[in-house]
């Protein structure tokens, strides 16, 4: 009955991670990965327990960079989330590019492995895959700290 339930989410694990682009390309602080081997539509579950802080699920336009470079740009639907990591270290990071968002609001606690959402193409991508970008907390500085903890401890652990 209270305001930060976490009971009706449901959490999972990610399979088949790929790591696509360590650093992303496009300058943003965070990494590029597929999971379930890039499968459209996969169920994406982030690992730490988190806060949500901001949810977007009505940009579901696509601009398919590979055949229109030059085509309008931006992150879809995304989720962003504040996380203490496993280190003691907190961040916000954004999870970009979904196809459909999970059924969470701002202010909810979310447990660890919580699903968030499906891998998708939304916003401009160059194909399915998951976009993490790490921020410094209430923030839109890179912290490049927390996405290289990240990529070492989760994506290639």
């Amino acid at each position: 009955r209270g305001g930060n339930q976490t009971s009706s989410v449901s959490t999972g694990r990610n399979t088949g991670i790929q790591v696509t682009s360590a650093n992303d390309a496009s300058g943003e602080p965070g990494s590029d990965f597929v999971i379930s081997n890039g499968q459209r539509g996969a169920k994406f579950h982030f690992p730490y327990s988190s806060r949500v802080v901001a949810v977007e699920s009505n940009s579901n336009w696509e601009t398919n960079l590979e055949n229109n470079p030059n085509g309008q740009r931006g992150y879809g639907n995304y989720v962003d989330l504040e996380v203490t990591l496993p280190d003691g270290r907190t961040a916000d990071v954004r999870i970009a590019h979904l196809d459909d968002v999970a059924n969470i609001r701002v202010g909810q606690s979310l447990p660890s492995n919580a699903f968030i959402g499906t891998q998708g193409r939304t916003g401009s991508t160059t194909g399915a895959h998951m976009s993490l970008d790490w921020y410094k907390p209430g923030s839109n500085s890179p912290d490049l700290a927390a996405r290289d903890y990240f990529l070492n401890n989760y994506l290639r652990g």
